[in-house]
């Protein structure tokens, strides 16, 4: 059996025009022309690529707060797992699965609910024992520049934006 050796740009003219045709109605391929298939090409790309970029969509996670990074504007966490055992029961350690920091931004509009450290001077938590005491996202920020590293509840919408933070008191 004999190797065939193609030049290199033919064989790149051929992985490049393979399948980017239109279909005819008589069923034979024709070239992209301006009618917007480069750029959905290009537009589906990009999604594609923001989906990869996203860390936690559409999700709940609980974290520790450890900081807020004015620079990009986002919330520094870690994310916590509940280990049982100890003084009260358990208490929260770093998710062996993922110890890293990471870091978001608040959505436009985001709903910030204190227990005690975020913007409450004393304990503040519904009949269920959760955060009940509303604060603004700059009372969030000043907390966090200010050393509070509170625990909490992060509600993540589609763009990887906070939506929901509600602190979980830790006696």
């Amino acid at each position: 059996m004999r190797n065939h050796v193609v030049p290199l740009a033919a064989a790149l003219t051929v992985l490049a025009t393979a399948g980017c045709g239109t279909k005819s109605p008589a069923g034979t391929s024709a070239p992209a022309g301006g009618d917007g298939q480069a750029a959905l090409g290009h537009a589906v790309t990009d999604q594609v690529a923001a989906e990869r970029r996203l860390k936690f969509p559409n999700t709940t996670r609980t974290t520790n707060l450890v900081g807020y990074d004015d620079g990009v504007g986002m919330v520094r966490f870690q994310l916590v797992v509940w280990q049982k055992g100890g003084a009260d029961n358990g208490h929260y350690v770093p998710d062996p699965a993922d110890p890293a920091t990471h870091r978001l931004a608040l959505s436009a509009n985001p709903a910030i609910l204190s227990a005690y450290e975020i913007c409450s001077d004393h304990l503040t938590l519904d009949g269920d024992g959760k955060a009940a005491r509303p604060c603004a996202p700059q009372q969030l920020i000043d907390a966090l520049h200010n050393g509070k590293k509170p625990y909490a509840t992060l509600r993540i919408d589609g763009d990887d934006h906070i939506a929901q933070l509600s602190e979980l008191y830790t006696p």
